[in-house]
Formats: C-alpha cells, sequence, structure tokens
C-alpha cells in the first residue's frame, strides 16, 4: 500500500495490471462482455493486458482472431447490435484504417441510421504512439481520424499517474489509448436535434 492522491491509501499497480482487472470486473458483472482481437486469448495480448481473462472467462468470451482488423470490428459490431458488449482490440493505431469503414459507417451511425431501433454499445480498444519503438508500422497516432466523427466518444489517454487510468477503462494497452465508443447503450431516449 502506498499513499495515493489526497493522502488516501491506494493499491499501487501498473497501467496494464489495471486494464486486465478492469476488463476481468466487466466480464464478472456482465456476461455480455467479451473480448476479440489478435493474439488476445493464449498470449495474453501484445501488450498483455488480457492476460489471464482466457483462463477465467474461456474461450467464447476471450476470442484469438485472424489478422483482420476489418473482421475484428466487424463482428463486434454485429454483436453489439445483437445486444452483446464486445471489446475489440486493434493491436496498433497504425492498422485501423483497415477497421475505419465499420467504425465510421456501422457502429458510430448505427443508431442514428436506424432511427434508436438498433445500438451499438461497444468500447474499441487501440494502442497508439511510438514509446514501445515500433517502427514504421507500430508507432503511429492517428487518433485524429475519429474526432470529428459524429457518434463516436474518443478518449485519447496520455495518463501521468497510472492510478488515474482505472476509472476510465475498459481501455489501454500502452501510455497512449484510444476508446471508441459510441454514446449511450441505447436505453436512454435520443436528445432531440436540429437537423437543419
Amino acid at each position: 500500500e502506498q499513499s495515493g492522491i489526497s493522502g488516501s491509501d491506494m493499491r499501487v499497480v501498473t497501467y496494464i495490471e489495471a486494464i486486465t482487472e478492469a476488463l476481468a470486473e466487466e466480464m464478472r458483472h456482465d456476461e455480455r462482455v467479451f473480448v476479440l482481437g489478435e493474439d488476445v486469448a493464449a498470449y495474453g495480448g501484445v501488450f498483455k493486458a488480457t492476460k489471464g481473462l482466457l483462463d477465467e472467462f474461456g474461450p467464447l468470451r476471450v476470442i484469438d482472431t485472424p489478422v483482420a482488423e476489418e473482421l475484428i470490428v466487424g463482428a463486434a459490431v454485429g454483436a453489439a447490435a445483437m445486444g452483446m458488449r464486445p471489446v475489440p482490440e486493434l493491436q496498433f493505431s497504425d492498422f485501423a484504417s483497415c477497421g475505419f469503414d465499420p467504425i465510421v459507417q456501422q457502429m458510430a451511425r448505427l443508431r442514428y441510421r436506424s432511427g434508436s431501433a438498433w445500438t451499438c454499445p461497444m468500447v474499441v480498444r487501440i494502442c497508439c504512439g511510438g514509446e514501445i519503438g515500433g517502427g514504421i508500422y507500430h508507432s503511429q497516432t492517428n487518433e485524429n481520424w475519429f474526432f470529428g466523427t459524429p457518434g463516436l466518444v474518443v478518449l485519447d489517454m496520455i495518463v501521468s499517474q497510472e492510478e488515474s487510468v482505472y476509472p476510465m477503462v475498459p481501455a489501454g494497452a500502452s501510455l497512449q489509448e484510444m476508446v471508441l465508443e459510441p454514446p449511450g447503450d441505447g436505453s436512454e431516449e435520443p436528445e432531440p436535434r436540429d437537423l437543419a
């Protein structure tokens, strides 16, 4: 234990441990939550953010996918539309372009396009940044692609204190993270909007 913010006692965990714990907590709380992505199951994720989840939740809730970002996000959109709560992980933001269409054209707009008949409650975890020294295809910070997209909430997490991460997850696998999430879960009435 270590004295934390405002003198309170706070357990010290790494950023990745906070992510893993938050994912596990959400998965325990809601059986509809599942994780999918490249190497998220047996390997535990490229940054080990999903380490141990396969053992606790099994292969139907921690799903390894092919190297196919459009499939990862597209399958998650379909699952979310049918009532599940997917958390797809894209290992590096450099490859978000491969999943761009289902993120921007489907996930972000499903609720609007269907007159609120359908929702898409999901979180996309995308690792960003060059702090790992990954080279040209594993180091971009292209979250600006999504900032202006109606229907998305983008959290760009650059944290200086690891304990500040936990309340904002599921998210994160490196020190900079994009989380794309459509606002609301569909249970609330949409705000009236002047479309003129």
